[in-house]
This record gives structure tokens, C-alpha cells and sequence, in this order.
């Protein structure tokens, strides 16, 4: 991630200076290691391009899904949708996660300005990192304060009870390495339209809508979509549901475990000899 958006070590580090000491460290450390974990085919990649390091001393061992993701009282949710959406024909749009450039928020408040341009009401949960000077100039200068509700560093619960009571997850990042977001929304049961690239594809596989990141109106269209198809709205959600059962921290700790148990072995044979 770093080596793709080095800016992340200044702009998000408490300690940059440091943070960067520490990356550098654990740089040098992956290019000496016996075998190296990727959460992702995508990140393997990213992991020889940039180190020169053999594919075949790469492990893919995908991310888990927290258990506390899940679809809690409907009645709760309901009582959270009304207490932060205008009114119940909202659309309600939600984005976690940072403020970074790689996160595409300028694309999810064209969405937005779109939406809202055709008479329809929309809301646009932005769950994380605070708006930075720039989209907030966009916020004013298109009238869009009205339609969004800004959280930030909310606790865990309150992100849960977002993922429940959003319409839609919209996650058009130009880049993730897993991309965790979109597995969380799935497991809440929310509709996601995420990007069709880095990581992504492979980690939704067809339980998303997928689209260019930078494309407004096929953005556009899919939300739209999504709130007036019913029956392809239910699809999203149960393939949602499927694809989330392929991963589990206990799965990720059964790999973790045996990789390191055939790099014991073979460190122990060559001693042997």
C-alpha cells in the first residue's frame, strides 16, 4: 500500500517519521523471510513487483469477517435508520473507512449531486475519516450539506448498526490491498457497488455490483437500480450472505498455522542434513 501511496506515511501516521523507520524495517525484513502471507492474489502481485520477490515464497491467506457483523434486531436498526436518515424514502448510501485518495470520495459525492439532481431524496452516511478542505468546498459549492451525515471515529456498534440500516454500501476506492469494508457490509446484509479493481473482484466474486471506480453514472445507475428492483436487491444480499462463509478468522489462523508449520519442517530438514 505504502509503495503504491507513500503519502499514507505522512498524511495518516501520528508519527511519521517513525512509522516510516518502522516500514522501512519490516521491508528489509520481507525480502529475507523464508515465506511471506498475502491477504490477496492482487497484494502477492504488488509484493513481487515491487520487492522482487519470488511468487513462489508468497502464501495467500485471505482476511477474516468479525462475527460481530451480522444482522442484529430489525426493530433497533429501523429505531437507527429513522434517528439519521431525513426521512424513510431516503435512499441511504453509506461509505466507511478513511479519508485517503484512494478511498474515491470525490466520486461518491458526484454520485451524490446526481442523485439528487433528479429529484430523488438521498442521504450519504460518510462513516470514518472527516471530509477534507477540498470535498468540503465541494459539499458547499453544490448544495450538499442537506444530504449527508458526517460521523467520525464512531465506535464499533455504531458502524455495525450503519452497515445494517444503509441501503447501499458505496466503496469505489481506486485501490485496497483486501478490501474488508465490502465483507463487513455483506455479512450486515447490505447491497454493495464497490470497484472493479485491485483486490476487489476477487474478494466479492459476484456478490457485488462492480464498476470502474471514476464512473459516475454507472455508479448512479446501479444505487437506482438497487432501490427500485427488489428481487435484485435480495440477490446482492444472499450472495452477500454466501460469500462472507468463505471468510473466517478461524480460517485465517488454520493457514497462518500451517504455514508455519511447513517452514519449521523445511528449516528442519535442512539442519538435518
Amino acid at each position: 500500500m505504502q509503495f503504491i501511496y507513500p503519502e499514507i506515511l505522512k498524511t495518516e501516521a501520528r508519527f511519521p517519521t517513525f512509522s516510516l523507520a518502522v516500514w522501512q524495517y519490516c521491508v528489509k525484513g520481507i525480502t529475507v523471510a523464508d515465506s511471506t502471507i498475502a491477504v490477496s492474489s492482487n497484494t502477492a502481485k504488488d509484493v513481487t513487483d515491487w520487492l522482487n520477490i519470488s511468487p513462489a515464497k508468497i502464501a495467500i491467506v485471505p482476511n477474516g469477517v468479525d462475527t460481530v457483523f451480522n444482522v442484529p434486531d430489525k426493530k433497533a436498526i429501523a429505531d437507527w435508520k429513522q434517528q439519521y436518515a431525513k426521512s424513510p424514502d431516503e435512499i441511504c448510501l453509506l461509505h466507511v473507512g478513511s479519508n485517503h485518495q484512494r478511498k474515491n470520495i470525490e466520486t461518491v459525492l458526484k454520485v451524490i449531486k446526481a442523485i439528487a439532481e433528479q429529484g430523488i431524496p438521498v442521504r450519504l452516511w460518510k462513516v470514518g475519516g472527516d471530509f477534507h478542505p477540498e470535498q468540503e468546498q465541494y459539499i458547499k459549492a453544490n448544495n450538499l450539506s442537506e444530504h449527508i451525515t458526517s460521523v467520525s471515529n464512531p465506535e464499533r456498534q455504531a458502524v455495525i448498526n450503519f452497515y445494517c440500516a444503509a441501503d447501499v454500501l458505496v466503496a469505489p476506492s481506486l485501490y485496497e490491498g483486501f478490501g474488508l469494508t465490502v465483507l463487513e457490509a455483506m455479512a450486515c446484509g447490505t447491497p454493495t457497488i464497490t470497484s472493479n479493481v485491485s483486490a476487489i473482484p476477487e474478494v466479492v466474486g459476484d456478490a457485488a455490483v462492480l464498476v470502474e471506480p471514476t464512473d459516475v453514472v454507472a455508479i448512479t445507475q446501479a444505487v437506482l437500480r438497487i432501490n427500485r428492483d427488489r428481487d435484485f436487491r435480495q440477490e446482492l444480499i444472499d450472495r452477500g450472505f454466501a460469500r462472507i462463509k468463505e471468510f473466517s478468522w478461524k480460517k485465517t489462523a488454520e493457514k497462518t498455522a500451517q504455514l508455519y508449520e511447513q517452514v519449521v519442517q523445511s528449516k528442519s530438514a535442512i539442519l538435518a542434513d
